[in-house]
């Protein structure tokens, strides 16, 4: 008999799996149900406890050197999320060369050129898009 076995032997003896004869699958049994649910109510239970029923403690007064530290880290993020609002374009370069290594994804030819003329393929290449294409994508963005 297999560790797995054992392991299911058990868990069907115990109420948390059953084991469908008809299909041959097992699912969870409602001892499984039970034991989450007595674990959610724990935590959820034991969150609202200390809210509610564990009195504050006296916070000491705020230092300037920490309020200081804060602010800046706020303003930089601020900073950050402008400036990624901005120029999107730069940060989605850095995100697609992360990585080591990492290099682009090249587009496939779907043409079915001769083997003389597949070097000199522009298909899928933004060059080769007329003008009107380019310009519905553009109104599509916008």
């Amino acid at each position: 008999m297999s560790t797995i076995s054992r392991i299911l032997a058990t868990l069907v003896g115990g109420g948390l799996v059953d084991h469908v004869a008809a299909t041959g699958r097992y699912r969870l049994g409602a001892g499984m149900l039970r034991l989450t649910s007595a674990a959610g109510l724990y935590y959820y239970l034991r969150v609202v406890v200390y809210v509610y029923m564990v009195p504050e403690a006296k916070l000491d007064a705020i230092q300037g050197g920490q309020l200081l530290s804060a602010g800046l880290a706020i303003a930089g993020c601020a900073i950050i999320v402008i400036w990624m609002g901005v120029q999107p374009g730069m940060f989605a370069a850095l995100t697609q060369g992360a990585g080591p290594g990492a290099k682009p994804a090249k587009r496939r030819c779907t043409r079915r050129c001769p083997k003389s003329a597949r070097r000199s393929c522009n298909q899928g290449r933004r060059s080769d898009r007329s003008a009107a294409t380019r310009t519905r994508l553009w109104q599509v963005v916008q």
